[in-house]
């Protein structure tokens, strides 16, 4: 058997890292507000960003108006939209998925960021479907009824009775980490630097997800939540600086395929982990689920073409995106 690259070794980190961060938000999910959740375990992730942007002389370049490698108000913008799509809205639905229907169900179908993807190939970048890939979308759904059925069966559990409410807010919520990935892949084509996309996308979120906050009338959450959600949120939430780094450094190191079969591994890993730590219900029915959701998932991921570039970035997107931004 061939030996783990490097490469990989880092696509295993960002996988464990993963599940340990959704595991985390699992433990306080339930006991604090959504968006307030969301804004908590953002913050490392901002703070760890802002530095790796002002540290570099480049970087910080590209958010600079005085400078020729300035972004620009228009990429700004068009990445500000995403960020709003991504962190005020696919975020909150994230977490009050797992507050609904616990890991269990939140997991796998946050997977279906790769049907997503596929679909608005079709829809707005004209790629085409692969026969792999119509494969994947099949397995795709018929793992998503059976996790239905499955925990359809176990509906009376205590603590669960609005579980459904998870699954399409799962949905959602990796239908908005889609329409953002379109723009950020765009603007890392045209020359931005991946860390300075991220910076600036995170920034307008967290302020998305304040102004949801204060509109909506919870903003006293920031007084009222207990000291050990806090803890919570922001252990997981260095979780997700570990996943970002180990990815990003994954991308750079290996194709960008083999990269997300290994780092689905993490939504097996977090409903396992969560039936034993969580006690959250997982018969074979909905086990059987997460198999073909997963499965289904890989095959549309590993069924897209892939562009042929020395550039880790390039390697990354789709082909259609390049020509877009030319």
């Amino acid at each position: 058997m061939r030996r783990l690259g490097t490469g990989e070794a880092w696509a295993v980190g960002a996988a464990l890292s993963y599940a340990a961060q959704t595991l985390t938000l699992r433990a306080a999910a339930v006991d604090v507000n959504a968006v307030f959740g969301a804004i908590v375990m953002a913050g490392p992730t901002f703070v760890a960003m802002t530095i790796l942007v002002l540290m570099s002389p480049r970087r910080r370049n590209q958010w600079n108006p005085r400078s020729e490698s300035f972004l620009g108000p228009g990429t700004l913008a068009l990445v500000a939209a995403a960020a709003l799509v991504s962190y005020a809205v696919g975020n909150t639905l994230w977490v009050t998925s797992m507050a609904l229907g616990g890991v269990t169900v939140a997991a796998p179908a946050t997977q279906s960021v790769a049907v997503w993807s596929a679909l608005m190939g079709i829809l707005v970048l004209r790629e085409g479907l692969s026969p792999r890939m119509v494969a994947g979308l099949a397995v795709f759904v018929v793992g998503i009824a059976a996790l239905g059925a499955g925990r359809a069966l176990v509906a009376g559990v205590p603590g669960s009775p609005n579980w459904a409410l998870g699954l399409p807010a799962g949905l959602a919520a990796a239908l908005c980490w889609s329409v953002a990935n379109v723009v950020n892949r765009s603007m890392m084509l045209r020359g931005a630097d991946r860390f300075v996309v991220l910076g600036t996308s995170i920034t307008f979120g967290l302020l998305g997800l304040n102004a949801s906050l204060l509109f909506g009338g919870s903003s006293q959450a920031y007084a009222h939540t207990p000291t050990s959600a806090y803890l919570f949120l922001l252990l997981a939430g260095l979780f997700n600086v570990t996943a970002q780094v180990s990815l990003i450094s994954a991308l750079s190191l290996t194709r960008v395929a083999t990269v997300s079969v290994i780092t689905s591994t993490a939504s097996v890993l977090t409903p396992l982990a969560g039936a034993l730590l969580f006690n959250d219900p997982l018969n074979l029915i909905m086990a059987a689920g997460i198999v073909l959701v997963i499965s289904g998932a890989l095959l549309v991921q590993t069924g897209k073409a892939t562009v042929e570039s020395d550039s880790p970035v390039a390697q990354s997107l789709p082909s259609e995106i390049s020509r877009i931004s030319s």
